[in-house]
């Protein structure tokens, strides 16, 4: 059976149609990772911490639906120090717009002794109590500070140890934001 030049140009078109159309479904579609695990492109493992000035305890899966900083640190951290104004002036400029979550680290520090850190440098963002040293654990931090970038559907975009800046900051939430 001979195919006209017509029918073979119209199959063709048809299958580069469908091909493309393929691809750009593929190419847009992102799937939800299923696994929690406390690493890049895997859902940020969920865990419960006090609120300090509330006292009420929340899970970090209450903040979906917009990106968050996850900061781990201590009160005794010099770099955990150094950093702070400027999550602290991150957490005023994003308000609506993103979450900071600054999680004590140390198991041994009181509410009293983050109050009194707050004070000293004039901070206004919200700190969490992880008493247990639950959080921490789960995320395996080893050292402090450590932030994890996460996106509005809870991925984990990046991960990074040492004390942030202003800078580096704006840019891994633009990133988490995407």
């Amino acid at each position: 059976m001979l195919v006209s030049r017509k029918n073979r140009i119209l199959v063709f078109a048809l299958g580069v149609g469908l091909i493309g159309l393929v691809a750009a479904a593929l190419w847009q579609r992102s799937p939800q990772p299923a696994e929690e695990r406390p690493e890049v492109g895997f859902l940020a493992p969920d865990f419960a911490v006090v609120d300090l000035d509330s006292g009420k305890t929340f899970r970090l899966s209450d903040l979906r639906g917009q990106p968050v900083l996850l900061n781990f640190w201590a009160t005794w951290c010099p770099p955990c120090r150094q950093e702070m104004p400027d999550l602290d002036r991150t957490a005023r400029e994003y308000a609506g717009k993103a979450r900071v979550l600054a999680v004590g680290a140390d198991p041994g520090e009181t509410a009293d002794t983050f109050r009194r850190f707050r004070q000293q440098l004039g901070l206004t963002l919200p700190l969490a109590v992880d008493s247990s040293g639950q959080a921490a654990r789960l995320y395996r931090v080893r050292a402090i500070p450590t932030s994890f970038f996460i996106d509005p559907r809870g991925v984990i975009r990046s991960q990074r140890v040492g004390a942030l800046t202003y800078e580096v900051i704006q840019q891994e939430l633009r990133g988490a934001s995407r």
